[in-house]
């Protein structure tokens, strides 16, 4: 009786541990009126705020850690257990990673230009890329809406890419044809906003070629050869 009872009382106070044992390991900082303690974001939480060695929660259970380094925030990834998140050691650079499930394929996540992050995956047999921006200590998806960033290239003024805004099948017993609305972004390295083309470039694959040609113009290819030249200027 006596060890069921010891049992019980252990069962009762494990999360309580845990949270005290994740705030123990963490190296105490100055606090001020902005610090919160628990931050939540969307579906997950960082506890402690602004610590080493804090770690992200969800419905008030342990995720992950990466003691000793201080998670800043953190962007969800389709299916709970993933996402991404960026993390601080010390006084250097912030760097974007990612955390997914077990049995998930190993995702690649790349830096195309200093604090902008290119991620590739695949999760319950659907392909993801998305585009992020770290900035002011946060994680910016450039792309909220969509699965599909792709062809990022980098200029001296900023970065382009295009997704896959629809897919119309052209044959009606499906077995080939198809027009896809590729849609055609920017965003400058001095502004926050990511501007878009105002119009659709239909092509019959789901790939473009894109080139920065000076400071203010830039090129598009489509797999069937078609080209035209643009000015940052068009991007709204």
């Amino acid at each position: 009786m006596q060890i069921a009872k010891s049992r019980t009382l252990w069962v009762t106070a494990l999360p309580a541990l845990l949270l005290y044992a994740a705030a123990a390991a963490a190296t105490p900082l100055p606090t001020g009126s902005a610090h919160r303690g628990l931050v939540t974001v969307g579906e997950y939480q960082v506890f402690p705020e602004n610590r080493p060695g804090n770690g992200v929660y969800a419905d008030g259970i342990l995720l992950f850690s990466s003691a000793p380094k201080m998670i800043v925030d953190v962007a969800a990834l389709p299916g709970k257990g993933r996402f991404v998140y960026l993390t601080q050691e010390g006084d250097q650079k912030p760097v974007l990673a990612v955390r997914t499930l077990p049995k998930d394929p190993a995702p690649r996540m790349t830096e195309p230009y200093k604090d902008f992050y290119y991620f590739v995956g695949a999760f319950d047999g659907v392909g993801y890329k998305k585009f992020y921006r770290v900035q002011n200590h946060t994680v910016a998806d450039l792309l909220p809406n969509s699965k599909t960033a792709d062809g990022v290239t980098v200029g001296d003024k900023g970065i382009l890419f295009f997704h896959i805004a629809s897919t119309e099948n052209l044959d009606a017993a499906g077995t080939g044809g198809a027009k896809y609305s590729l849609r055609l972004h920017m965003v400058a390295f001095d502004d926050e906003r990511v501007h878009h083309l105002a119009y659709p470039i239909v092509s019959g694959k789901p790939a473009m070629t894109l080139k920065w040609l000076d400071e203010t113009r830039f090129q598009y290819t489509l797999p069937d050869g078609r080209s035209e030249i643009l000015s940052t200027s068009q991007m709204q």
